[in-house]
C-alpha cells in the first residue's frame, strides 16, 4: 500500500458499478535470488462464470520472438543479461478499471501475527497497477516499453532498436564484441527504460570483468545462471540441457494424456536435442493410431518404447553447446568469413533440417550448430519425394529467419542448403514445369526464399538432419560430432565438397524415380503401399511401370519389349488389377455369398459388379 500498488475500497459505496474479485495464493521459488514468495493472482477463475481473463482482448503479441533473441544471445564472445525490477508494477492503471482487479484480505495489514491470523477481520483492496497474470498484461507492458524506446530514437536510433530487440518480456537478453561496448550499451538501456520509471538490475555475465565494471567489486558471482528458461554455465560459457525436471512429470506406465504432457515439458527453443523429440513425438502419433483413450495405459510394444525413452533420459545426466558459435580460442582468427549452411532429409516418421554457422578463412574452417526444425510425417498422406520436398521448404523458412536476425552481426557472405534428394532438386531446378498442386505450391515458396543456384546435394552419410529425420536417442546424439559441428567438409578444408550435376528428366521418368519398388514375377500387389499414394491417377501410373517390367521380363526370349510413355491400355489395365486386388478381401468373408444375393452382383473381366436401373436404360 505504501507504494500505491493496492489500495482500500469502500464496500458500501454504490456508484462503483461492476466489481470482479481475484483468488490469490503465495507462490515459493527457493531458487530465486531476489524474491522468493510471490503473489500469484488467479485472473483465470471461472467459478462462477467466465473469468476475468475470458471477457479482456488480450490484444497482439509485441514480445520479440524468444528465437530470435537466442540466436543473438549467442552470437558475440561477452554475453549479458539483466531484468527489469517489478515491470509490470510500474504500469498504472486507470481508476475505472481498478474495481475489476479487487481482492479479499486482512483489514488490518499492519498487525497480522499467528496469534490472530484467524480471527483478523478481512478488508477489500484493489490492485492500482497492471498484475501478472491478466491475460492483456504482457501487451501493455511491451507497448509502454516500445513507446519509451522509440521515444529515445530521436536521440540514437541504433540504441532504442537493438534495445527492443533484446527485450523479452521484463528480461534484457544481449551481447556484444567488447566490454567496453556492453557496458556503453547497457548503461544507455539503464537510462532510457529509467526515464519511463523502470529499474534495470541483476547484471549477469560470461565475463567476471564485465559484471565488476557494472555491479562493483563487492558482487558475489554465480556460476549458474538462467536465460529464457535455459541454464546458462556462465564459467564455462556454455547452455546446458538438465533433465531432472522433466523426469519427475515421467510416469513408468503412463496414460495417452501422460505422454502428450511429457513431450510438451521438453523446453527445446534452438532444436538442439530435436533427434530425441522427434522420437517421442512418434511414439505419440503411435499411441494415437491404436486408438487408446487419454486416460488409458500404455501397453505392449508402446510402453516398452515408453520405457527405452524414460531409460534414456535417466542415463545422459545433461546435454552442454556451447553459448558463443565461435567458442573460446576461435575468436582471433584473421580475415574471418561466414557462411550458412542448412540441411534437410526426410523418412516416412518424420522430416526435419539443421543449420550450421561456417567460419572460415584461407587457412582455417569450422562450423558451429545454430538451430534445428522437425516435423512428424503424416499418415499415410505423402509420398517420400513430397516428404523431402516439406523438408527442404522448412529449411527454406528456418534459413532465412536466421540469415536476418545474423546479418547485421555478420557479414554472411553465402548461404547453401543441402539435401539428399534428387528428385526435390529436380523438382527445384527445373522451372520450365508446373508439377501438382502439393509440388508446386512448395516449389513457388522455396524459389521465393532462395536462390536456386545455392541448392546442392550432400549423401546422407554426411547429413545431419538425417538423424532427425531417423530420430536418435540422448546416449548417441551427445557423442554425433556430426550433429554438433556439421558435415566434415565444413571443418576442414582440404576435404572436397559434394558435387551435384543437374540431368533434366522426363516428367515420366521423374514420375518412376519418385517410388523403388521390389517387384514379384507372380503379381501380388500387397509390396506396394498405398498409404504412400496420395493421388490414384499417381498410384496406376507407378502400377502400369511395374506391370511393363513383368511383361518385358516375360517376353525377354521373344525380343519383345514395350517403350515409351504409358499408354490409355495399360493405364486401364492396372486400374482393373487394382479393382480385383481390393475384392479380394470381399470374397474371402463368409458373408459373400449372401452379399453376392441380396445385390445381385455378376462378373465381368473378373470383376465383380453391380447391376442398375442405367442397363434398363434406352442408350
Amino acid at each position: 500500500m505504501s507504494e500505491w500498488v493496492i489500495e482500500k475500497v469502500n464496500n458500501y459505496d454504490s456508484s462503483i458499478g461492476e466489481v470482479h474479485y481475484l483468488p490469490h495464493r503465495p507462490v515459493c521459488r527457493k531458487d530465486k535470488t531476489s524474491t522468493k514468495v510471490r503473489i500469484v493472482f488467479d485472473a483465470s477463475s471461472t467459478l462462477p462464470g467466465p473469468s476475468l481473463n475470458d471477457c479482456i482482448n488480450a490484444g497482439p503479441s509485441l514480445a520479440t520472438p524468444l528465437f530470435f533473441i537466442l540466436l543473438r544471445f549467442r552470437a558475440n564472445k561477452y554475453a549479458f543479461i539483466a531484468d527489469i525490477e517489478k515491470a509490470f508494477l510500474q504500469i498504472a492503471l486507470d481508476k475505472i478499471d481498478r474495481n475489476y482487479l479487487r481482492l479479499i484480505w486482512f483489514d488490518d495489514i499492519y498487525n497480522i501475527n499467528n496469534s490472530n491470523l484467524f480471527s483478523s477481520a478481512l478488508g477489500t483492496y484493489r490492485i492500482c497497477r497492471v498484475p501478472f497474470g491478466v491475460t492483456s498484461s504482457p501487451f501493455l507492458l511491451n507497448a509502454t516499453l516500445i513507446y519509451h524506446a522509440e521515444r529515445y530514437c530521436l536521440n540514437d536510433n541504433n540504441i532504442s532498436s537493438k534495445l527492443l530487440q533484446s527485450l523479452h518480456i521484463d528480461d534484457l537478453i544481449s551481447s556484444c564484441v567488447t566490454i567496453e561496448e556492453g557496458i556503453l550499451f547497457f548503461n544507455k538501456c539503464k537510462d532510457i527504460l529509467k526515464e519511463g520509471g523502470f529499474n534495470l538490475r541483476k547484471f549477469e555475465s560470461n565475463s567476471s570483468a564485465f559484471e565488476k565494471q557494472i555491479n562493483g567489486d563487492n558482487y558475489e558471482r554465480q556460476t549458474n545462471t538462467r536465460v529464457l528458461g535455459l541454464k546458462w554455465n556462465k564459467t564455462e560459457d556454455s547452455i546446458i540441457y538438465s533433465f531432472e525436471d522433466l523426469l519427475n512429470v515421467a510416469s513408468i506406465v503412463p496414460t495417452k494424456r501422460e505422454v502428450m504432457s511429457f513431450i510438451a515439458s521438453i523446453y527445446d527453443p534452438i532444436g538442439l536435442i530435436n533427434p530425441v523429440v522427434v522420437t517421442c513425438k512418434n511414439l505419440f502419433q503411435r499411441v494415437c493410431v491404436s486408438k487408446l483413450g487419454w486416460n488409458e495405459n500404455l501397453y505392449g510394444d508402446l510402453l516398452s518404447t515408453w520405457n527405452l525413452i524414460l531409460s534414456d533420459f535417466k542415463s545422459v545426466f545433461q546435454i552442454a553447446v556451447p553459448r558463443w558459435y565461435m567458442s573460446p580460442g576461435l575468436g582471433n582468427i584473421n580475415n574471418v568469413k561466414f557462411e550458412l549452411h542448412g540441411l534437410s532429409d526426410a523418412s516416412v516418421k518424420s522430416f526435419g533440417c539443421c543449420v550450421y554457422l561456417r567460419f572460415f578463412n584461407a587457412n582455417f574452417s569450422r562450423a558451429s550448430f545454430i538451430a534445428s526444425k522437425s516435423r512428424v510425417a503424416p499418415l499415410g498422406k505423402n509420398t517420400m519425394p513430397q516428404l523431402e520436398l516439406s523438408a527442404t521448404l522448412l529449411l527454406a523458412k528456418l534459413l532465412a529467419s536466421i540469415y536476418d536476425q545474423l546479418i547485421s552481426i555478420y557479414n554472411i557472405s553465402n548461404i547453401i542448403y543441402w539435401t539428399d534428394s534428387t528428385i526435390c532438386l529436380h523438382w527445384i531446378f527445373n522451372t520450365n514445369n508446373t508439377y501438382e498442386q502439393f509440388v508446386q505450391n512448395r516449389l513457388n515458396k522455396i524459389r521465393e526464399l532462395t536462390l536456386i543456384c545455392n541448392w546442392n546435394y550432400i549423401e546422407s552419410f554426411r547429413n545431419p538432419a538425417d538423424i532427425i529425420s531417423r530420430g536418435s536417442s540422448l546416449k548417441k546424439l551427445n557423442n554425433y560430432e556430426l550433429w554438433f559441428y556439421g558435415p566434415n567438409f565444413l571443418n576442414d578444408i582440404s576435404i572436397k565438397w559434394p558435387y551435384y550435376e543437374h540431368v533434366n528428366h522426363s516428367n515420366e521418368t521423374l514420375e518412376v524415380l519418385c517410388n523403388v519398388v521390389h517387384v514379384k514375377v507372380n503379381v501380388n500387389l500387397d509390396f506396394i503401399n498405398v498409404d504412400k499414394f496420395s493421388d490414384f491417377r499417381y498410384l496406376l501410373r507407378v502400377t502400369s511401370w511395374i506391370l511393363r517390367f513383368i511383361n518385358n521380363a516375360k517376353d525377354k526370349k521373344k525380343n519383345i519389349f514395350k517403350t515409351g510413355l504409358i499408354t490409355a491400355e495399360e493405364i486401364d489395365n492396372a486400374k482393373r488389377l487394382w479393382i480385383k486386388f481390393s475384392q479380394i478381401n470381399l470374397i474371402d468373408e463368409n458373408k459373400f455369398k449372401q452379399l453376392r444375393k441380396d445385390l445381385r452382383l455378376f462378373v465381368s473381366d473378373g470383376i465383380y459388379r453391380c447391376r442398375g436401373r442405367i442397363e434398363h436404360a434406352d442408350l
